[in-house]
């Protein structure tokens, strides 16, 4: 499980990579965050799906927010829990 950060609202930047037509998104700041999808129209579903795995596992609700593009080569999130 991850390290619940300081606070119930918090952001956290993905680097998004891709390599050999996979796209991974990876974080600085929390090393276990690992995301790889085979296109980058998945990305926003997986990233959303593994944060709120991640950071709901003690039953809390957790809201993800991203920005709208996904093209760049990071993704902005902001983690919520409630």
């Amino acid at each position: 499980m991850l390290e619940q950060p300081q606070g119930r609202l918090f952001k956290l930047t993905l680097s998004v990579e891709e390599e050999g037509g996979l796209y991974f998104a990876t974080s600085k700041d929390q090393p276990d965050v690992f995301i790889a999808v085979k296109s980058r129209d998945e990305l926003r579903r997986a990233i959303d799906t593994c944060l709120k795995n991640a950071y709901g596992q003690s039953g809390e609700r957790v809201t993800v927010y991203m920005n709208c593009q996904l093209s760049g080569p990071s993704v902005d999130a902001v983690v919520e829990i409630s």
